[in-house]
C-alpha cells in the first residue's frame, strides 16, 4: 500500500511541475507517516489500536516525537536539506500524507477482524 501511494504520488505531482526536491521530500513524509500509522497497528493484532492502552504507552509517544523532530530537520532544516535534497513542504502536504497514511491505518483496522477467521483455522 505505501508503494501504490507513493506512485500514484509521484505521477500526480510530476507532470505538474514539481521540482525532484519536492517529490522527494513529499514521498518521504508519506513514508515516514504511513510507518508511524502501522506502528500504531503492529501494538495490537486482536482489536482496535486505537484503545487506552496506547495512552498509556509512552515508549510510543517518545518514538513519536523523536520521528516528528527528525522529520521537521529534514524537511526544514538547511544543511539537512542540502544533505536529503529535501525541500519545505506547505501545510496542505502534511495533511495530505497524513490523510494517505490514515488511510491505510484503516485498511489494515479494518483487515484484522476478516483476517481473524483465517488466522484461528
Amino acid at each position: 500500500m505505501i508503494a501504490i501511494s507513493a506512485f500514484v504520488l509521484e505521477a500526480w505531482l510530476q507532470p505538474r511541475g514539481y521540482s525532484p526536491e519536492f517529490i522527494r521530500t513529499v514521498l518521504l513524509q508519506t513514508l515516514v507517516t504511513a510507518q508511524w500509522f502501522y506502528m500504531l497497528n503492529c501494538r495490537v493484532s486482536d482489536g482496535f489500536s486505537l484503545s487506552k492502552g496506547l495512552l498509556m504507552n509512552k515508549g510510543i509517544w517518545i518514538v513519536s516525537a523523536v520521528l516528528l523532530v527528525l522529520q521537521l530537520l529534514i524537511i526544514y532544516a538547511p544543511f539537512m536539506q542540502l544533505l536529503f535534497g529535501t525541500t519545505g513542504l506547505p501545510f496542505r502536504y502534511w495533511v495530505i500524507t497524513f490523510i494517505i497514511g490514515f488511510v491505510m491505518f484503516l485498511i489494515v483496522e479494518v483487515e484484522k477482524p476478516l483476517t481473524r477467521r483465517f488466522r484461528t483455522a
